[in-house]
């Protein structure tokens, strides 16, 4: 879900500027509601997984499903809104350049 999110942002960025006419300012825009894209798409994939992994492998079993819960759960439900947002912020940006 969280990968669609993101594409969906980048979709948003596209849709919001399809019509407008390429001005400098618009295709900084772009560049950069693009490159939060990508900034979120790192920060979300950048070697968590080894740290997770460590943290669950000392975890207790009652503790392990806590933490699945919280982590892969309500932070992704968290993250995709979050996400969500951002997209609609920026094809509104995009459509006021």
């Amino acid at each position: 879900m969280l990968i669609i999110a993101l594409g969906e942002s980048i979709v948003a960025v596209g849709s919001g500027a399809g019509k407008l006419a390429l001005t400098a300012p618009l295709l900084t825009f772009c560049v950069l509601a693009l490159t939060l894209a990508a900034m979120l798409w790192w920060t979300y994939f950048h070697r968590d997984d080894v740290r997770a992994e460590h943290a669950f492998l000392q975890a207790s079993p009652a503790q392990r499903t806590r933490m699945a819960v919280m982590g892969y759960g309500y932070g992704h439900f968290v993250m995709i809104t979050g996400i969500i947002l951002i997209a609609a912020g920026l094809k509104v940006g995009v459509a006021h350049r």
